[in-house]
């Protein structure tokens, strides 16, 4: 269906001029829009071209594209934690390990190591890091697999300024899966 009310607030457009748009977005309906603008390069002082161009908002794209876009993974790491100290090495270490190309998760709002192991295992999350007031004053953290087939389920104490440590135990871990 053809609109020849349908203005984008650019007065440059000459003959067609089309946006796309989606009722799932809301008040910021449109996706696309463009058209022709055969005069605009003549009015800017150049030659007379025949032009036509258009824009995309990439989020409101990928907003509708929703799932089909996003490769599902779980989580590698979640960080339990517990006390000031070992927040703040918590956040640390979580910006350290993503620079390795990990999901990681935590929780930052004080809540109990009994509701973080469950949030992790809601999560599906690989392995875990837990970083107690004990640990933060050591400057280390356990991590160890939370894979509740694997037995035993060892875990290693790693040094916060260990980080060929705890690369070695992310690629064995980790990665070689």
């Amino acid at each position: 269906m053809e609109n020849f009310n349908l203005v984008r607030g650019l007065d440059y457009y000459t003959h067609t001029a089309f946006e796309i748009t989606s009722g799932a977005l809301g008040s910021q309906a449109t996706v696309c829009g463009g058209g022709r603008y055969d005069d605009l390069i003549k009015q800017m002082g150049g030659p007379n071209t025949p032009a036509i161009g258009f824009a995309i908002g990439l989020e409101r794209l990928i907003l509708l594209a929703g799932k089909d876009l996003e490769v599902p993974r779980n989580t590698d790491i979640y960080i339990i934690n517990q006390g000031l100290i070992a927040e703040s090495l918590a956040l640390d270490l979580s910006r350290r390990l993503r620079n390795y190309d990990l999901i990681v998760e935590l929780d930052l709002s004080g809540a109990s190591f009994s509701k973080q192991f469950k949030k992790a295992n809601k999560l599906k999350s690989k392995s875990i890091i837990v970083i107690g007031d004990d640990e933060a004053v050591k400057g280390e953290f356990i991590i160890r697999l939370f894979d509740q087939s694997v037995n035993g389920n060892e875990e290693e104490v790693i040094s916060f300024e260990n980080d060929i440590e705890l690369r070695k135990w992310i690629n064995n871990n980790l990665l070689a899966k």
